[in-house]
């Protein structure tokens, strides 16, 4: 039987960590996690402490990990970077586990994404091409200079160069465990770079200054990544924005009469993996004490409990929670395909929306899309005896209904309100900074309205907080937002927009204003 928690487990993470040492059978229970499960326990452990859990870890778990925790964004709906630092740091750990260990990792891991890593922190030039340049002193990048005053390493016929010594020990490390272990794919990858490098050395004019090397390493391995983990499920942050761009266009009454699915959701689906990846056995005891330990600690529910209908989730949205259970009763297959479909728009909304201009946790973007979705279906299905409209209307042609009734009435009235209540207020002020201010806001209201989009204006909103109430901004901004949310009855928090009912509510408010 796995241990309980000790009380103070969840505030320390050392005791957390040393929890998770003590189970049997400890290789194959971290091996049984899913990717996602693992990088939440490395997370709240600490990467720089996790050295332990990462030595048990397999490559495909190692893989899928990289594939979301080295590349960042700044904010919501951005295409996400890969971030050099972070994938040192990783390096640092896996090294604490020995060179070797480290080295037959990487050799495993997809080429461009390691190529893209190095080329952040090492120059190849083959040696040569190297005697050359330096014998005749030309080329844009003075070698010789780079070669006395930089760190280095010669494999074979090139010569690896640091861009610069913090982290070098690190690099070297790896490389030379590399040449060891992995020689063949090591002078594969140092071929590709020294490609790399000498575009860089060499390159010029137009092309040099609009697509450098590194950019193109970046964008191989994007595009690898991406196509790694659209068949995982996930949804790259171009088409989330393309999705949720046309549902806030799309024609609800064209919808029902027509429910055609768009192009970016049948591209998704069409190349989606219905199948998980194995990554262990997953019903030993042991295996079931870490999820067990992994449901204590988790600060957001993982992706099935968006499936559920759970505690909130039936009061919130009690035409939809009852359209999936009839359904589930009668046609099993068209309900699991409903539940997939909700998976995709929470997926969708994590990568490609944000609330007042913070990402989405896991568990906001599953209640953004179960709220959206009822909203459709009420609007589909106004007659709580009807038929069951999920029969014929996919849960992505609901969602595309309700965002287009929570766009028209509920983000575009609050940024005309945000113009109104801004416009009245600068009228009213006779402080020249304080007009200003609201003239501005009132401005970028204005522009919003004409491109036909929410104002997502969030702290900007504070200046006016003397005309109409600090609670009053706070629920002006949420429903001005991306994804609109409406303060709860008792005003001790705020929802999302489910049904009519709640439309009614805030376009009262609204008008009030």
């Amino acid at each position: 039987m796995p241990k309980s928690l000790a009380p103070n487990t969840l505030a320390n993470p050392q005791s957390m960590l040393a929890r998770v040492l003590e189970e049997p059978d400890l290789v194959s229970a971290i091996q049984a996690l899913p990717p996602a499960s693992l990088l939440g326990l490395i997370e709240r452990v600490g990467l720089e402490d996790a050295g332990e859990l990462i030595a048990l870890t397999t490559t495909e778990q190692l893989r899928r990990i990289f594939d979301e925790d080295v590349w960042r964004n700044g904010r919501p709906g951005e295409d996400d970077r890969f971030d050099p630092a972070r994938f040192t740091l990783w390096l640092d750990v896996m090294l604490e586990a020995g060179a070797p260990f480290a080295a037959d990792k990487l050799a495993e891991l997809p080429e461009d994404l390691v190529e893209l890593a190095l080329h952040h922190h090492i120059l190849v030039i083959s040696l040569e091409e190297l005697a050359l340049l330096i014998s005749e002193g030309e080329g844009q990048v003075p070698l010789e200079k780079v070669v006395e005053d930089s760190p280095y390493l010669e494999f074979g016929d090139y010569c690896v160069i640091g861009r610069a010594w913090e982290g070098w020990d690190t690099l070297s490390t790896v490389l030379v465990a590399l040449d060891e272990r992995h020689s063949h794919s090591l002078q594969a990858m140092l071929e590709r770079l020294w490609r790399v490098t000498s575009d860089y050395v060499y390159g010029q004019g137009g092309l040099f200054e609009v697509l450098t090397s590194e950019e193109m390493l970046q964008s191989d391995a994007a595009a690898d990544r991406e196509d790694r983990r659209g068949r995982e499920g996930f949804v790259a942050a171009a088409s989330a924005r393309s999705f949720l761009s046309l549902a806030r266009t799309s024609d609800p009454e064209n919808l029902l009469r027509d429910p055609v699915r768009d192009p970016i959701t049948r591209a998704f689906f069409r190349h989606t993996e219905t199948s998980p990846v194995k990554t262990g056995p997953t019903g030993s005891p042991t295996a079931r004490g870490l999820r067990d330990l992994l449901d204590e600690i988790a600060d957001d529910a993982p992706g099935p409990l968006l499936l559920s209908s759970g505690p909130g989730h039936s009061e919130a949205h009690p035409g939809l929670t009852r359209a999936l259970v009839e359904l589930a009763g009668r046609d099993p297959v068209r309900h699991t395909e409903r539940l997939r479909e909700l998976g995709y728009l929470a997926n969708t909304l994590l990568a490609g929306a944000g609330a007042r201009g913070e990402r989405l946790r896991p568990l906001e973007a599953a209640q953004a899309a179960l709220a959206t979705c009822s909203l459709g279906l009420e609007y589909a299905q106004p007659e709580t005896s009807g038929p069951n409209q999920l029969d014929r209307l996919s849960c992505d042609v609901l969602f595309r209904i309700g965002a287009r009734l929570l766009h028209d009435q509920v983000s575009v009235p609050a940024t005309a309100a945000i113009d109104r209540v801004a416009s009245r207020a600068a009228r009213a002020t006779e402080d020249p900074v304080a007009r200003g201010a609201l003239e501005r806001l009132a401005g970028s209201a204005r522009t919003a309205l004409a491109e036909r989009r929410p104002a997502s204006l969030g702290a900007r909103l504070d200046v006016l907080a003397k005309t109409i109430g600090g609670e009053a901004v706070a629920a002006l901004a949420a429903l001005g937002d991306d994804l609109p949310a409406l303060p709860s009855e008792d005003g001790q928090a705020f929802e999302r927009i489910a049904s009519v009912t709640q439309l009614r509510r805030a376009r009262a408010f609204l008008e009030a204003l």
